[in-house]
């Protein structure tokens, strides 16, 4: 999402939630056999520090897969999600990547920031459009400061 690849998050179980999501990466570089030909690709052309808070996405609306128009996704937006049946799409906008990724220490589904996170990305002076380069990283690529 940070990069502009993609506007959906595909889970296994739907949310309720609308809002501002902080999207994360994750907290260790996945093997060659957790990700799919084109993520390992992306991957490649935007390496991104693990174990970091990396943009925020306003969450929308959350839809089974099987009601998305499918044949008009984007085939990078495909790719890296699962549109299998049973599943979700968490449909996303205004993505505001963060002028440097922000170390955070990450937990499965949705989850509140701690206070000092929260406030470091509150304060930060503007946002960068999707697609730029980030400058002055805070994390190595091990999620490491």
């Amino acid at each position: 999402m940070a990069f502009g690849l993609k506007h959906n998050e595909t889970r296994s179980w739907p949310t309720a939630y609308r809002g501002d999501l902080v999207i994360c990466s994750a907290k260790r570089k996945p093997t060659s056999m957790e990700v799919g030909e084109l993520e390992a690709y992306v991957r490649i052309l935007h390496p991104m520090p693990y174990g970091c808070a990396l943009c925020v996405v306003e969450l929308y609306d959350c839809l089974p897969t099987v009601l998305l128009d499918q044949p008009k996704l984007s085939k990078a937006e495909y790719e890296l999600g699962n549109y299998e049946p049973g599943r979700f799409a968490w449909l996303t906008r205004n993505c505001r990547k963060f002028r440097s990724p922000i170390q955070i220490r990450g937990y499965q589904g949705i989850w509140n920031l701690d206070e000092k996170t929260e406030a470091e990305i509150i304060a930060m002076p503007k946002w960068r459009p999707t697609g730029d380069t980030f400058i002055e990283p805070r994390c190595d690529g091990e999620g490491e400061l």
